[in-house]
């Protein structure tokens, strides 16, 4: 059996280009990126937001209270 697990999904984007979106283990599409112009600079924006994202903080705009 395969152990489901978070990956990147680099795909061509049905006007040229290509983009990538984030899969979660339980098969949802957690976030997709902007169209590149290049297959290589979809894979690199896929590479930046792996290392970047880990740091990232969240900020409520919400004016509400958790």
């Amino acid at each position: 059996m395969t152990v489901a697990e978070d990956r990147f999904n680099v795909l061509a984007a049905e006007g040229g280009g290509y983009f990538w979106h984030f899969q979660a283990a339980n098969n949802e599409i957690v976030c997709a990126s902007q169209v590149y112009t290049t297959k290589a600079a979809a894979i690199h924006g896929a590479n930046v937001m792996k290392i970047k994202a880990g740091d990232a903080k969240v900020y409520d705009y919400t004016g509400e209270s958790a």
